[in-house]
């Protein structure tokens, strides 16, 4: 009878553990699913108007020398990191992360505008925007953002970084209500300010405050997968632990 609970609360807690590893997998192997949808779509897209009459409009000539730089993910800002004034705990507490992706598209290897795609409700990939123009595309090339975070602000049309506990302007617009690299708190403060007014938010529209979408919920970043392994191996251990265990009580028995 006690072997059947033990065997039975290892199954319970596997399985548990291995529906927890697939929901983190799912969660951080979206950019996969981006990159998969870029490598197919990007090119010819971009190709359609370099060969079409309104290259010029995206900063494009004719060449069809294309190509692009990896993959960044689009964050914005939480409505709680707007609105509230409750102590940050975690330092990057409020940024969160969007379904979209961008990329900056380079011909004859100068940065010339930016393109993106985005996760639909149905999971799959689409085209979000062609064309958020040469100032982001020179200024994400010049920052090379690489383990910080992009965070676009829609109503300003403002993009910042944070990056090592700091928030930079990342293009013209932000540079011109930013003037200078601030702390996280500091910069919550700065934008707690500028959208203290409840009204002029919902003037606009909710999902056309900071990051485009107002009302999206603080969530806290998912686990790191060594918590996922070193559970793994916490519960093989035990499992072998019990089993030689038991096995040894059998033989005593015997």
């Amino acid at each position: 009878m006690q072997t059947r609970y033990i065997f039975g609360f290892i199954f319970t807690f596997l399985t548990f553990f291995y529906m927890n590893l697939n929901t983190y997998a799912a969660e951080n192997n979206v950019s996969n699913s981006a990159q998969q949808y870029a490598d197919n779509n990007f090119k010819n897209i971009v190709l359609d108007i370099v060969k079409s009459e309104e290259s010029t409009t995206y900063n494009l000539s004719k060449s069809e020398n294309i190509t692009f730089s990896k993959l960044y993910r689009v964050n914005v800002l939480s409505s709680d990191f707007v609105t509230t004034n409750d102590e940050i705990n975690n330092s990057n507490k409020g940024i969160v992360p969007s379904d979209e992706w961008i990329a900056v598209v380079y011909q004859e290897e100068k940065p010339v505008n930016v393109i993106g795609t985005f996760k639909k409700e149905n999971g799959e990939f689409d085209l979000s925007t062609f064309g958020y123009g040469k100032d982001l595309a020179e200024a994400i090339d010049n920052k090379q953002p690489n383990g910080g975070k992009l965070i676009y602000e829609l109503p300003t049309d403002s993009w910042f970084l944070f990056s090592n506990g700091r928030v930079s302007a990342v293009n013209t617009a932000a540079k011109a209500i930013l003037k200078t690299d601030v702390s996280l708190g500091e910069f919550r403060k700065f934008v707690n300010e500028r959208y203290k007014n409840q009204e002029v938010i919902y003037e606009n529209g909710e999902a056309v405050s900071v990051g485009g979408n107002y009302a999206i919920p603080y969530k806290k970043d998912s686990n790191s997968n060594y918590y996922f392994i070193g559970l793994g191996v916490l519960v093989l251990v035990l499992s072998i632990i019990v089993l030689i265990k038991l096995k040894s009580k059998k033989l005593k028995r015997d």
